[in-house]
């Protein structure tokens, strides 16, 4: 009975329980297919870049899986390529909840740290998937970004060169490594690897543009733009290219080959309003205002909607006086966007330029009303009262535009012009000199002292002698302060930054901020305040070699200024003890041997520029002068070859070679071509009319050497040499009286050729 019973009971338990069972599983099943459904068709969407429908799809498969860590994953990838940080920080943060030392959840959480600037717990995760895998490449390369943010260059170094052996990208491990070399100062590494970056990597154009701007930071003009040219023709169809091209050129002032660059851009890219924008730029600031418009119309007609385009044409037009076009393109701005506010300044700007200062006035108050601090609105307001003559207004207005905004310099020069019209003397000298003070701090001037691209613009000048490399050398180098800059500062005030205030303080290894304050001093001759702040520049550097070595060799400038040589001497000195592949010094010291006569010196101080890096030009061109000064013609050939083999635009090296030539009266054919392309490339100096004037002579071309040599002359009238060239040119045509002119005023001054002189003027009576 009981054991009957005991059966049934089994066999009943069994029938309940079996569906049951039945039921929870193939409930599992079907959550588990759905789960992977889902996560197939995400990954289906990510592969086609459709990354919207990727998120959805993965964020449906982790709402029927939350444990699902391939589920979190595929979602903050999506998220990541939405540029939804938030959304990928998120769903990353999930994973990790799920599995703590998930290394693509780590790595993306840090770099999102990174993108915060919090680098101590980007840090900590990147090391805890190293602990795990030591070789992970991708927490290697963050690591080593993480050290250079902070910097550890040494340790970024030592991670990029761990990286070499280990990762497939060694062109990205060369690049960074070579970042992290260029600014420890050893250039000559940084260089090296980038060449091997670009062979490892012969398709991929940022090797090729690393190396390139690598050339041209170093003053390397022929291999800069060689690189640029291969890097163009890996990727002839990339716009981008051609325009970075068209702006060297530009740089370089070869306007006709810019052009071209930028018109190719156009070709390549018809559809894209950027080209148009960089041409339309272009053509205007080399005057072509009919063609630039032309591009900024083009642009617009491409990009309708896109306000800022339009805002460029509008500036454009009130930049070129055409005021009925700024006006229509303004109000068609304003009408669609009313709270735009560059457009709004606009209006103003068009406003004050038609002379409508009441409209003016009443449009800054009217706009005003919603942005009480615009300074710029402020400033506007109060160059309008001035111009009615309200000058007390005019004063109120800007001063509070002063107070809204200290960083706006425009709105302090209008403000002192306000000052000097009402005779308010204390107030104009008390703002007067607040500007200096903020200039010397913020203005972050071009300065470039002793190196290659200041030898090169004062080699552009006559420099074919031992004379005219003295005169050369003991110019000041605080020459190449770019007072254009400075001059031309009204039109960028606005774009000063009020956090450039006591950025030296803060940031003691931002020497360009440094070298802009002691130029601006040397513009002013106070040599004494200018060194003082180079000696307390140099306690705070006096861990870090390479930028005190940057502090001497101003201070050597500075010294050299004043025509204190022994100072100057030891600061270049000290300069070159601490960074030995520092070229800048190098180029002091020979300024020093050439102003004392002790050419030998300057010749070894320029044979180790060239032991360093034997690509320059310019120390070429310079060794080629002292060799010809010293009769040594065979050796300052090969000088000038080698300097136009590094620069075949170097103007002042072809026109020495080719004025060498003449001078010995050989290869008179490659000299009349190397004098032609001097020409070309600079019209309108009278060194190169000399020289090709001189060249035309030694052929017997005597009204071709007459007519170069004539434009020379009414440059440099008082030129013993282009007087004496052009002289003989009329001796050799048979004009008398012309030649006894101009030889008889370069026997003024002493010349080589005194004694052929006197001679011809006897045997002309």
């Amino acid at each position: 009975m009981i054991s009957w019973y005991k059966q049934v009971n089994s066999r009943l338990l069994l029938v309940l329980v079996v569906p049951l069972m039945v039921i929870i599983v193939s409930g599992c099943g079907s959550d588990g297919s759905r789960s992977r459904a889902h996560l197939d068709n995400g990954r289906e969407f990510f592969e086609k870049e459709d990354y919207h429908q990727a998120a959805v799809s993965y964020r449906r498969a982790a709402a029927v899986d939350p444990g699902s860590v391939e589920a979190w994953t595929g979602l903050g990838r999506a998220c990541v390529r939405l540029g939804d940080i938030k959304g990928a920080n998120e769903a990353y943060q999930r994973a990790i909840a799920i599995v703590p030392d998930h290394a693509e959840a780590l790595l993306n959480l840090a770099r999102f740290d990174m993108l915060a600037g919090n680098t101590a717990p980007a840090e900590e995760r990147t090391r805890r998937v190293l602990r795990s895998a030591p070789e992970n490449t991708e927490a290697l390369f963050l690591l080593a970004d993480i050290y250079n943010r902070t910097g550890r260059f040494p340790q970024a170094g030592e991670t990029y060169e761990q990286l070499l052996p280990l990762t497939a990208d060694r062109a990205r491990a060369l690049m960074g490594l070579a970042r992290i070399q260029a600014r420890t100062g050893d250039p000559l590494s940084a260089l090296m690897n980038l060449e091997e970056a670009v062979s490892s990597a012969p398709d991929a154009m940022e090797p090729r543009l690393l190396l390139f701007n690598y050339y041209y930071g170093q003053g390397d003009f022929p291999n800069a733009e060689k690189v640029l040219a291969q890097a163009v023709e890996a990727h002839p169809e990339t716009p981008a290219l051609r325009i970075l091209l068209g702006k060297y050129y530009f740089n370089r002032q070869r306007m006709a080959e810019a052009e071209a660059a930028f018109l190719e851009a156009v070709r390549l890219a018809p559809d894209q309003a950027g080209a148009y924008l960089v041409a339309g730029k272009f053509y205007s600031a080399v005057s072509k205002p009919e063609t630039a418009v032309e591009m900024f119309r083009k642009a617009g007609r491409l990009n309708p909607q896109d306000v800022e385009v339009t805002t460029m044409l509008a500036e454009f037009y009130l930049d070129n006086k055409l005021i009925d076009d700024a006006r229509r393109t303004i109000d068609g701005i304003l009408e669609k966007h009313p709270a735009y506010f560059p457009a709004r300044l606009l209006k103003v700007r068009s406003l004050l330029m038609a002379q409508h200062y009441d409209q003016a006035v009443a449009l800054c108050d009217e706009y005003l009303k919603g942005n009480p601090a615009a300074d710029q609105l402020l400033v506007s307001k109060g160059v309008a009262h001035a111009a009615k003559g309200d000058l007390a207004a005019a004063e109120r207005v800007l001063a509070e535009a002063v107070a809204v905004a200290p960083a706006n310099i425009n709105a302090k020069f209008r403000l002192l012009d306000v000052y000097l019209k009402q005779d308010k003397v204390e107030q104009a000298q008390k703002l007067n000199q607040d500007m200096i003070s903020f200039l010397h701090e913020n203005f972050d001037v071009t300065v470039i002292l002793g190196d290659t691209k200041l030898d090169r613009e004062k080699a552009q000048k006559g420099l074919d002698s031992l004379d005219s490399l003295s005169r050369f050398a003991s110019a000041s180098p605080f020459d190449r302060l770019n007072t254009e800059q400075a001059n031309n500062l009204k039109a960028e005030y606005d774009r000063l930054m009020s956090e450039f205030n006591r950025i030296l303080e803060n940031n003691p290894d931002r020497l360009n901020v440094f070298e802009s304050i002691i130029l601006l001093h040397a513009a002013r001759k106070e040599y004494d305040v200018a060194q003082a702040k180079c000696d307390r520049q140099l306690e705070r550097l006096k861990d870090k070699p390479l930028l005190a070595a940057r502090v001497y060799n101003i201070k050597g400038g500075l010294h050299l200024a004043r025509n204190s040589i022994d100072q100057a001497r030891e600061a270049f000195d000290r300069a070159i003890s601490l960074a030995p592949d520092f070229q800048k010094p190098y180029y002091g010291l020979a300024r020093l041997y050439i102003i004392n006569k002790d050419i030998d010196s300057a010749v070894r101080q320029y044979q180790s520029l060239l032991n360093r890096d034997p690509r320059q030009p310019v120390p070429y061109l310079l060794l080629g002068v002292m060799h010809k000064t010293k009769n040594d013609y065979p050796a300052a050939e090969g000088y000038y070859r080698k300097a136009l083999e590094m620069d075949p635009h170097f103007v002042q090296a072809a026109n020495n070679l080719a004025y060498l030539l003449a001078e010995q009266g050989r290869q008179l054919e490659e000299a009349v071509t190397l004098a032609l392309r001097a020409r070309e490339l600079k019209p309108d100096d009278p060194y190169v009319l000399d020289t090709l004037g001189w060249v035309y002579y030694r052929q017997g071309k005597y009204d071709d050497a007459i007519r170069e040599l004539r434009l020379s002359a009414e440059q440099l009238p008082d030129s013993a040499d282009v007087n004496y060239h052009l002289g003989m040119a009329y001796y050799g045509k048979g004009d008398a009286v012309s030649a006894r002119q101009y030889l008889e005023k370069a026997m003024q001054s002493a010349h080589p050729a005194a004694v052929e002189i006197r001679r011809i003027l006897s045997e002309l009576g």
